[in-house]
């Protein structure tokens, strides 16, 4: 298994690297626009600083400015959660297009692919819709199974780690990318749980490493914006890893299953 997993991360960083400025070009492409929007609309709302100054004096705690301040503080709270979702959605589309660029690499033997980076934006953004569906349908999943001792989540999320690669590379919709993705990590649990779970600790610390970078760096609330817009797009840089290479591991596991069950072949995996 660690063969695997080291054997994919090497083809991994070979997509990356031979398809460097396509990636870069689909990540800026997407989410300049959403940091922009995030640090001009989005944060200006949320400044609640006198809210913050009003429930921390406890001697106001249970009058009536303390408790409007915690209705505003609440309120805020949530509309500032569900913007940032939105935008992390609409980011999605990122995500569609490093997906295309692995899965044509792929087919290519891993190296720089011909299409162009408006074909993968077009497409991306076509696809967006059916990806987003897919990720409520597991978003939801997971979210039940955590509820159910943890574990079920847990598993839930290795399970359907591939739907979004199922959906972009093999054309599938809803419910069937999601049994899909079950189909494909079946009898390679371990495989891409070490692996998801290896991503996650990378992805961590690249982003503790960098808030505190931030925090040593003195300077106006433009400053900070700019700071926060660039860790965000870094930490997408980094995340291209993770996607890539669950997206290669789609597409090998489908040729295996493939050649295994003829009869049985996965829609758009032909390679």
């Amino acid at each position: 298994m660690i063969d695997t997993i080291k054997d994919l991360l090497k083809k991994t960083l070979k997509v990356y690297k031979n398809n460097f400025l396509k990636i870069i070009a689909i990540i800026l492409l997407v989410w300049i626009p959403l940091v922009v929007v995030n640090a001009v609309l989005i944060e200006p709302s949320v400044e609640i600083d006198g809210i913050i100054e009003i429930l921390n004096n406890k001697e106001l705690k249970g009058t009536p400015e303390y408790q409007d301040a915690e209705l505003v503080y609440n309120k805020t709270t949530i509309i500032y959660f569900a913007m940032t979702f939105v935008i992390s959605l609409l980011g999605t589309v990122s995500q569609i297009g490093i997906i295309k660029i692995a899965g044509e690499s792929q087919k290519n033997g891993f190296k720089k692919i011909s299409l162009g980076i408006s074909d993968v934006f077009s497409e991306a953004i076509s696809l967006l819709p059916r990806v987003l569906w897919v990720y409520i349908l597991t978003v939801s999943m997971i979210f039940i199974g955590l509820m159910m001792f943890v574990f079920p989540g847990i598993y839930i999320y290795v399970m359907s780690s591939l739907s979004i690669s199922a959906v972009v590379l093999a054309g599938a919709k809803g419910m069937q990318a999601v049994r899909l993705s079950f189909v494909t990590v079946k009898n390679e649990v371990f495989t891409v749980g070490v692996s998801l779970l290896l991503f996650l600790v990378f992805s961590a610390a690249s982003a503790y490493g960098l808030s505190a970078l931030i925090t040593l760096i003195s300077g106006g609330k433009i400053i900070t914006a700019v700071l926060g817009a660039a860790v965000t797009i870094i930490g997408e840089f980094i995340s291209a890893l993770q996607t890539i290479f669950l997206a290669l591991f789609f597409a090998e596991r489908c040729k295996v299953l493939n050649t295994e069950h003829p009869q049985d072949k996965v829609p758009g995996a032909e390679q």
